[in-house]
This record gives structure tokens, sequence and C-alpha cells, in this order.
């Protein structure tokens, strides 16, 4: 199996940018590079207190090289759920204040055409 150069660059750049640095959910490498699915979130940084900062700069992100995460999911119905539960503000995730930028499919992008939105009412 030969892995997408443009997926194991953007693995790497992930490695690197958060290093031993913890977000809720972080995938392990190997988990990153078995998932069926990938998904990778971009955005808003989130802000981290930093007591060797000085007061004024406390509230605010501290600077990354590259600031995405990313997400790994068996099935794309998975992925659906953490999607349809952002729109919906049901949960509160890491990836709430994010965009899905991209999916990897066994290691390969796909494009992102479209969200479906199913909606449901009781009068006919």
């Amino acid at each position: 199996m030969s892995l997408d150069a443009g997926f194991v660059e953007l693995v790497q750049l992930h490695e690197r940018t958060w290093g031993e640095e913890q977000y809720v959910g972080r995938p392990t490498l190997k988990q990153l590079l078995t998932a069926p699915i990938v998904a990778v979130w971009s955005g808003k940084s989130e802000v981290v207190v930093d007591p060797k900062r000085p007061p004024y700069l406390q509230r605010q992100p501290l600077p990354k090289e590259s600031n995405f995460l990313m997400s790994v999911h068996n099935t794309a119905e998975e992925l659906h759920q953490v999607v349809t539960d952002l729109v919906l503000l049901k949960k509160v995730t890491p990836y709430a204040m994010r965009k899905l930028s991209k999916v990897f499919i066994h290691q390969k992008e796909v494009q992102i055409v479209g969200v479906k939105l199913i909606l449901k009412s009781d009068e006919v």
C-alpha cells in the first residue's frame, strides 16, 4: 500500500506542530495511518494560558506553525454524526470553532461536495 504524498505531508506537519502537546481526541500516529477516514479541521486556534507570557498576552492564542486538528473515523456515518452535532450544536467538541477542510479515505483525499440537511415536521 503506497500512501498519498499529500496525506503523509499533513500527518508529518500535524506531528511536528503538536509534538507532545495534547488536544481532546488527538489521534495517535498509528491511528492516523490506519484509520479508514481521517478528517482535517482548520480554523480558530484555542486560547492557551502560558504562565511564561506577560499578563497582557495571557488570553491570546499561542502562535503555531499550522494550527489544525485531525480526527479519525471508522465510517462515513461516524464523521457525518460529528458534523451534524456541530451544526445542531448538540455537543461541544474541539472542532466546534473550526471548519472541516479536508477528508481522506484510505489515505486518499476526497472532495467535500456538500452537506445534506434532513428536515422533519409533524404537520402535513
